[in-house]
């Protein structure tokens, strides 16, 4: 694949200097192919009588069916920020694996597994449920990815197209079990890329034999990458970053070097402390109390506050962009996350782009939105 990197947005001087929006709307021209991007679920809303912003705002989660199609995927429907008939950002609530660089975060993984499995499938769901006949390669906007992860979505899509071209027969599925093979598209390939070819190529032979045993696995193992990667790959939706590639590698060096290590020295800690050396357990208590201070804040100030706010940049320019003034623009995003006081405070700005905001959150959900 290293050969077609001229097709991919060049990693030039000039690409340095241009700002993420700007970015991402690069991405997103090439991609859909001008067709960028529209309010899902868009209709002219007649409004028959002067009403208050939230009723009116109910009336239309009602009148486009969301608040029935969230329910059957698993969702329950806030009007977080009313705004009529739109546009709204949609924030599916998404239930992701844990990435902090620490113990703890493996043994989350395997508790939350089943958990986070069921969301990524009502995530799917959900969103091939909002597609409507109409809409051309809707876009999906997503945490996770940011302005690095676009030459690897732009790879997905072009492998995506090229398998799906294949012909239905012995040949298509000798051509794709190549890819498996080609080291260059498949070995030296992230996890990410390695298990959406895998996930590809599995699907279109399992489509001419008719039999895989191992396919159950595979789509698995799929399908934990993300509900909305699948619905990129299968379902005609276009992917687009909204996480600040800044943001997750500070996060993830204050991670790295300093709870990291206070995680370590708590455990020693603890172990002293559980054989009665008082000294260690006074200790304890005073760096516990340090840990959570440092770790709140960081939560609080990058974790929340600037990647929300980053996210919402992104999705608002590109309603400007593109002129959105109906409809719902979905935003995969952790349900702990809440929009609204972010959205607000656009709102009121002088330059924000007035939005609305609707948030899907599972039922199952037991956790604290902030």
């Amino acid at each position: 694949m290293e050969q077609q990197d001229d097709k991919y947005p060049p990693e030039t001087e000039r690409d340095d200097k241009i700002s993420f929006t700007e970015k991402i709307n690069k991405y997103l021209r090439i991609v859909a192919a001008g067709a960028l991007l529209t309010g899902i679920g868009t209709w002219q809303y007649h409004k028959q009588e002067k009403k208050e912003k939230q009723k009116e705002s109910e009336e239309y989660v009602e009148t486009i069916g969301l608040r029935q199609k969230a329910e059957s995927a698993g969702f329950g429907t806030i009007v977080s920020v009313p705004n009529g008939d739109g546009p709204y950002i949609l924030q599916i609530g998404w239930k992701h694996s844990y990435t902090a660089e620490i113990e703890a975060t493996r043994l989350m993984n395997e508790m939350y597994s089943d958990e986070i499995l069921k969301n990524n499938r009502e995530v799917e769901q959900l969103l091939l449920s909002l597609k409507g006949k109409s809409d051309e390669n809707p876009v999906v906007f997503s945490e996770g990815y940011d302005e690095n992860s676009i030459k690897q979505l732009m790879q997905i899509a072009e492998l995506r197209d090229k398998i799906q071209a294949l012909p239905i027969n012995e040949k298509g599925a000798k051509e794709a079990r190549n890819l498996l093979e080609d080291e260059t598209s498949f070995a030296q390939s992230s996890f990410v890329l390695k298990t959406c070819i895998e996930y590809m190529v599995n699907k279109k032979i399992k489509a001419i034999s008719g039999n895989m045993e191992s396919f159950e696995e595979t789509e698995e193992k799929m399908i934990r990458c993300g509900g909305q990667l699948k619905a990129f790959i299968d379902g005609g939706f276009v992917l687009a970053p909204a996480d600040s590639a800044e943001a997750i590698a500070r996060m993830k060096k204050f991670n790295h070097e300093t709870l990291k290590p206070m995680v370590e020295k708590l455990g020693e800690l603890a172990e002293k402390a559980n054989k009665g050396d008082a000294q260690a357990s006074k200790r304890y208590d005073e760096l516990s109390t340090q840990y959570n201070s440092l770790a709140n804040k960081n939560l609080e100030d990058v974790v929340r506050n600037e990647r929300e706010d980053h996210a919402l940049a992104i999705v608002t320019e590109a309603i400007k962009e593109n002129n959105i003034e109906q409809g719902l623009l979905p935003l995969v995003y952790g349900v702990s996350h809440d929009f609204t006081d972010n959205i607000e405070r656009s709102n009121a700005s002088a330059k924000g782009v007035k939005v609305g905001l609707i948030t899907l959150v599972p039922y199952d959900f037991k956790g604290i939105r902030q």
